[in-house]
This record gives C-alpha cells, structure tokens and sequence, in this order.
C-alpha cells in the first residue's frame, strides 16, 4: 500500500486537497455566519439614534472643553477617544466625563418627557447605551 502511494505523483498535495474539498462546506458555513453578523452588527451602528446622540453630545463636549485651543471646534473625531470618557475625571475623583454626559442626556430625556417631544426615545435610548 505504502509503495502505490508513494508513486502516486505529488500526492501530499492531493490529499491536502481532498481533505479541503471534503471540509469547505462546513468551513464556508461557518464564516459565513460570521460575516453575517458583522454585517448586522454595522447595519446597527450605522442606523442607531441612540449612538448617534451619544456621538454628538460627546463632539459638543469635547469643542466646548477645547474651545479657546486650536482643537476646538472640530469636525469629529477618533473612535479611540471615546475610551477616554471614562479617564476625564472630575477635579473631586468622583465622576467622569462619561457620568457627566449620561447625566446630560438623562436631563435632556426627562425634558422630553415632561414636553411631550419626538426626541425622548432617542434620548432614553442614548443614555441606556451609557
């Protein structure tokens, strides 16, 4: 047996093509679910009220903090920023920059609470999000 394999032309190659032609159904239903979540997982992010109230109020805030510096009033800015919400504390070590936001977004949801306005969900939702 040993010897009939052995003179099969390049036959590691040929087994290593057969082992993927018998394993890529599996492997491609795999990834595919995969990349069908991601793909959901963006859909939300691009369509969620709720982060893009987050988003804004954190850019106002952040040109506010840096109005008088030549990084105020900016356009936008990094992903990586948001991770820095949580390090910006008070002068007291007892809030945040993100406590501060969350509070601001709850005020502005009770507000649209008592006014009966078409925002209140979207604000409900962006401080959930925090």
């Amino acid at each position: 047996f040993m010897r009939a394999v052995g003179k099969v032309p390049r036959y590691q190659l040929r087994v290593k093509c057969m082992l993927i032609r018998a394993t890529f159904d599996e492997k491609v239903a795999e990834i595919s679910e995969s990349v069908s979540l991601v793909a959901q997982a963006v859909k939300e992010v691009r369509t969620s009220p709720a982060l893009k109230k987050v988003l804004q109020m954190t850019l106002a805030l952040g040109n506010y903090l840096n109005g008088g510096t030549n990084k105020g009033a900016a356009w936008g800015f990094k992903l990586d920023t948001l991770s820095k919400l949580s390090g910006t504390k008070t002068v007291d070590n007892k809030s945040t920059l993100l406590h501060y936001i969350a509070g601001l977004l709850a005020k502005e949801a009770e507000k649209g609470n008592s006014s009966g306005g078409d925002g209140e969900e979207k604000t409900t939702d962006a401080v959930l999000l925090l």
